[in-house]
C-alpha cells in the first residue's frame, strides 16, 4: 500500500510538471505577435507588378500627362484585367516608388507606361502612339487587344 501511495505521488507530480509546462509555454505566446510578412521593397513592387499585369500604368491623380495616357490606353479599347494603374498619390510609399521607377526606367517623372514588362514611354508618347494606331497595332501584336 505504501508503495502504490508512492507510485501515484510520482504520477500526480509528473502530471502537475507537464501541465506547468504546457500553461507556460501557451501563456508565454499569448503576448506575442506573428512576425508579420515581408513587405516588398518599392523596386520589388514594380518588378512584380510590371511582371503580372500586361499594361501598367504609374500614375497621380491629378497629373494630366496621367490623364492623358490613361485615356489614350481607354480610346484603343484598353480594359479589364490587362490594364493595371498605380496611384502614387494615393500611396504612403509613392515617392519610393518614383525613385525605383528613376532605377528601372532612367525617369521619374509620371506617368510611366509598361507593356508586357517593359517600359513604353509617358503620357505624351502613349497619346501620339494611339493617335498614330501604333500602340493599338502593338497591343494587337501582343495579343492584348
Amino acid at each position: 500500500q505504501e508503495r502504490l501511495l508512492v507510485t501515484m505521488r510520482i504520477l500526480y507530480v509528473t502530471i502537475l510538471a507537464a501541465v506547468s509546462v504546457y500553461l507556460f509555454v501557451s501563456l508565454r505566446s499569448l503576448g506575442s505577435t506573428p512576425t508579420p510578412p515581408k513587405m516588398a521593397t518599392p523596386a520589388e513592387f514594380v518588378k512584380q507588378t510590371i511582371s503580372e499585369t500586361r499594361v501598367v500604368v504609374f500614375s497621380k491623380t491629378f497629373c494630366p500627362y496621367c490623364k492623358k495616357a490613361k485615356a489614350a490606353l481607354a480610346s484603343v479599347g484598353l480594359k479589364g484585367d490587362a490594364l493595371k494603374v498605380i496611384e502614387l498619390d494615393t500611396r504612403e510609399d509613392g515617392n519610393a516608388i518614383q525613385d525605383a521607377l528613376l532605377e528601372l526606367t532612367g525617369g521619374r517623372s509620371v506617368p510611366r507606361v509598361f507593356i508586357d514588362g517593359d517600359f513604353f514611354g509617358g503620357g505624351d508618347d502613349t497619346d501620339a502612339a494611339a493617335k498614330s494606331g501604333k500602340l493599338a497595332e502593338l497591343l494587337r501584336s501582343k495579343g492584348i487587344l
